[in-house]
């Protein structure tokens, strides 16, 4: 299949991503949203905890989504180190779809410059929408935004999955998850730790905290 509009690609992430993978997904990044707000804004100071949040955040996103992918066998899921050796993220393959995270401000903000993502995008089919159409390449890059801005940092008010151009400069797709996947919050509410506890993460993966929780 080559994509070359918009309904031929999300078709495709329908073909070749779990729906219940990205429901998954939507849960967890609510449940690590408010867990580290509330971990880091009852341990620390105001301006401290504003300063960490998102280092901790990243940190329990990056660990924990690999347990939530490895649930799934149609999904592979590879932790890389970055090109300067100081960060490390995961790479998500669903069939021909290849995923990262990335937190951003708002929806429609670029992600910033990294070398892992351009390597990816370059190596990608994409671009869809060029004059002539053409593909080359053997899958598809897509990153999965998610953000909270100031104030409010407790959960994510967007989540969404886009497909970069080879140059990175611009979204070919935008996919709102929460419509795309029927996201009901309000299931949510409450106890999201135990949500997670219990549809997503394997014991031996839960937090120091949720282990606290249950002694």
């Amino acid at each position: 299949m080559q994509p070359g509009n918009s309904s031929q690609l999300r078709d495709l992430v329908q073909q070749d991503v779990p729906q219940q993978f990205l429901v998954d997904v939507i849960i967890f990044l609510r449940s690590t949203y408010s867990s580290v707000h509330n971990y880091v804004y009852s341990e620390f100071n105001v301006a401290v905890a504003k300063d960490l949040l998102p280092y901790f955040r990243r940190a329990r996103i990056e660990d924990g989504i690999k347990p939530i992918a490895e649930r799934y066998d149609r999904i592979k899921v590879k932790t890389e180190r970055n090109d300067a050796n100081n960060c490390s993220h995961n790479v998500i393959t669903c069939d021909r779809i290849v995923l990262t995270l990335s937190l951003v401000n708002s929806p429609n903000e670029l992600i910033r410059s990294a070398n892992f993502r351009h390597t990816l995008a370059k190596s990608s089919q994409l671009e869809l929408f060029d004059d002539d159409n053409k593909c080359s390449g053997d899958f598809y890059y897509g990153i999965i935004l998610h953000g909270a801005p100031e104030p409010d940092t407790k959960f994510p008010s967007f989540v969404r999955l886009v497909f970069p151009s080879k140059s990175c400069t611009r979204y070919v797709e935008s996919i709102d998850l929460l419509k795309f996947c029927n996201f009901d919050a309000s299931k949510y509410s409450s106890g999201l730790e135990e949500v997670i506890d219990d549809m997503i993460l394997k014991p031996e993966f839960r937090t120091d905290l949720q282990k606290q929780k249950e002694a």
